[in-house]
């Protein structure tokens, strides 16, 4: 994934053309958008349920390992830069940088977001990023319908492909539907391959452009080191992943070149005109020259109120503007007042001891004995937040959450689920109460 960005050609055209000045005005505004288009990787989106393989498919994809094991992020995007460096972005916008590729250190942060700028080769091309869609219903449909703007290609991470996951994928647009991957993740672990791709192609065949299924730890395995196990890696399925992630990147990248070079066919003369020779420095401004400026500033204050009334959907989106994915709280929630604050504190504290006597008995527990339990403490979180004294937007999205948990959480016991999904619900749970005693 190291070679050069195809289009090169038809990007410095489209940046004579606009230098120009020839275009006229629709066509110069296209030619602007399909530039910055052309002059960025392809975003390839990777989702899917909580510990559904998805780190290790990114990790797969670019060539380095970044997200330890047990380490969930809401939310992660790789960028390319020359240097390491890790972005959190919390629920309430703020923002911090950490030196080097740290997951774990961000997950510790409760973020709403991740981004790690790495100097990896494959970040040349393509801009992967990790997105958990949750398990309820709420946090699916707002994951999945922010995901969906940022992606350009797009591989839903499964075991089963459940009716939740199906749910939530018809949300998707149709366009990127046509550039969707549906993975079957830990295809070792199952019975019959055969068996289950084919449940997955009737589940998916007409939603998905392809269906694939990958050992991703055996496809890891097999680039390990300098050299390449090339049999390992074809039966594993890594081979045919990253040959379709490349031939849908190519596909869907060609796409922006073909209508850049038609409209550049139009404007022969603002395609091959000289590109402007760079501007000097600017120098220090003169004293007069300063005063003289503020005199103008204050002289124009018409123009400046014009410019502050702008429509702000019309203007560029600042690169350092935080992109907050509101998986768990919308953006700029305030934050919870103390009374939310302590019953959250309760909860989570609650919901924590419960994991850990889990954890530490040592009495076997079946199945049906840690789905009881499970359902006994979401039950119980549901109870305690109606309880709770307040009427703040975070409480109410709180007891929204825990209505819907405890109705996934009664319906897994009645279908005898297995209990380790109820207890990722749990975990979920105490993350998103988590989250939001994050905000201050």
């Amino acid at each position: 994934m190291a070679t050069p960005l195809p289009g090169a050609d038809t990007l410095d055209q489209l940046s004579r053309a606009l230098a120009s000045k020839l275009l006229p005005e629709d066509d110069h505004v296209m030619a602007e958008k399909l530039r910055k288009r052309l002059a960025v990787p392809v975003r390839v989106s990777i989702m899917g349920l909580p510990g559904s393989g998805k780190s290790r498919v990114m990790e797969l994809l670019v060539g380095q390992k970044l997200v330890p094991e047990g380490v969930e992020l809401p939310v992660l995007r790789l960028v390319h830069s020359e240097d390491n460096i890790t972005r959190v972005t919390l629920a309430n916008g703020a923002t911090e940088e950490l030196p080097g590729l740290d997951a774990a250190a961000a997950a510790e942060r409760m973020p709403a977001m991740v981004e790690m700028r790495a100097d990896l080769p494959a970040l040349k091309r393509i801009t992967p990023m990790e997105v958990s869609i949750g398990r309820l219903r709420r946090d699916q449909e707002r994951a999945v319908t922010w995901a969906s703007n940022r992606s350009d290609v797009a591989i839903w991470c499964t075991g089963d492909f459940t009716a939740a996951e199906q749910a939530a994928w018809n949300l998707m647009p149709d366009l990127l539907k046509d550039q969707g991957i549906l993975l079957r993740t830990r295809i070792d672990t199952v019975g019959s391959r055969a068996t289950t791709m084919d449940r997955l192609q009737r589940l998916g065949g007409r939603e998905f452009d392809q269906v694939l299924a990958i050992d991703t730890l055996s496809a890891l395995a097999a680039r390990e080191g300098d050299t390449l196990d090339r049999e390992a890696f074809r039966e594993s399925g890594g081979k045919t992943l990253i040959a379709t992630v490349l031939k849908m990147v190519e596909r869907f990248r060609q796409a922006y070149i073909d209508q850049a070079d038609l409209l550049l066919a139009h404007h022969p003369e603002a395609a091959n005109a000289p590109l402007p020779e760079p501007e000097p420095e600017p120098e220090d401004a003169a004293p007069e020259a300063e005063a003289q400026a503020d005199t103008a500033e204050d002289a124009a204050p018409e123009k400046a109120a014009a410019e502050t009334d702008a429509d702000p959907s019309e203007a560029d989106t600042p690169a350092d503007t935080p992109d907050i994915p509101p998986v768990l709280f919308p953006e700029a929630e305030p934050a919870p007042s103390p009374a939310t604050r302590a019953a959250f504190e309760a909860a989570v504290a609650r919901l924590a001891a419960a994991g850990a006597e889990l954890i530490a008995s040592d009495a076997p527990l079946d199945n049906d004995a840690i789905m009881a339990r499970s359902v006994r403490e979401v039950t119980w979180l549901g109870e305690h937040l109606e309880e709770a004294e307040g009427d703040d937007a975070l409480l109410g999205q709180a007891r929204d959450a825990a209505t819907d948990a405890t109705d996934m959480v009664q319906l897994m016991q009645i279908e005898h689920a297995p209990a380790d999904e109820a207890v990722a619900l749990m975990i979920q749970l105490k993350r998103n109460l988590q989250r939001g005693l994050a905000i201050h």
